[in-house]
């Protein structure tokens, strides 16, 4: 089944993948917000709808979804991401702005992160 997905929310399972999303946001000069999770995660599956409905409020944020897999450990290593449900903000112009463990309970809050840096 397919979920439904608002427009601007991508899937990448690549570092190179990854780089060029946030490049696209330079360019573009949009604010990404990444979520790192994984299928396994009963956290991350409580977040899913939290995460739509932010992306679906914000169409100028580019909204990423970066699953945890066995072919892209480097990825998640390599942005420092230690666990699951873990989120990003990146500025067009200062880069990596935030980077925090996700729940239900801090989710609105960092909604209102990405609230302010899009603005």
């Amino acid at each position: 089944t397919t979920r439904y997905q608002p427009a601007n929310v991508k899937i990448v399972t690549s570092l190179e993948e990854f780089a060029n999303v946030i490049e696209q946001g330079r360019r573009d000069d949009k604010v990404v917000v990444a979520q790192f999770y994984a299928d396994w995660c009963r956290k991350c599956h409580t977040l899913r709808p939290s995460f739509a409905r932010a992306a679906n409020s914000h169409p100028r944020v580019i909204f990423v979804n970066v699953p945890v897999l066995n072919t892209n450990s480097n990825l998640h290593q390599g942005l420092g991401v230690k666990s699951v449900p873990f989120g990003h903000i990146y500025h067009p112009e200062n880069g990596l702005v935030e980077e925090t463990k996700l729940s239900r309970k801090t989710f609105s809050e960092f909604e209102s992160l990405v609230e302010v840096y899009s603005n």
